[in-house]
């Protein structure tokens, strides 16, 4: 999975990587960065499903993403699942 990591931080290059990083579960991946990913309301639905098995992530930072309404209660959905998820920026 291609990502840079500084820090804690993994800045993901492609949506793929991301939702394949919070799939994995990597305990050295504690935030995540998907600024200047493409995040629509399918994306959305993926990202959503990721973070309800995810267990590791503590943060996600969106960056300039143009989130909808839409994405934004698709995402905030999977928190009912996922307790380990503290901050969203």
């Amino acid at each position: 999975v291609p990502r840079c990591v500084e820090g804690f931080v993994a800045h993901m290059e492609s949506f793929e990587g991301a939702i394949e990083t919070l799939r994995r579960n990597d305990p050295s991946v504690t935030e995540l960065g998907l600024g200047r990913l493409v995040i629509g309301v399918d994306n959305a639905r993926v990202l959503a499903a990721a973070l309800t098995v995810n267990t590791t992530v503590t943060a996600l930072y969106f960056g300039t993403n143009d989130l909808s309404d839409e994405s934004v209660t698709i995402i905030a959905s999977a928190l009912h699942t996922n307790t380990t998820l503290e901050g969203l920026s």
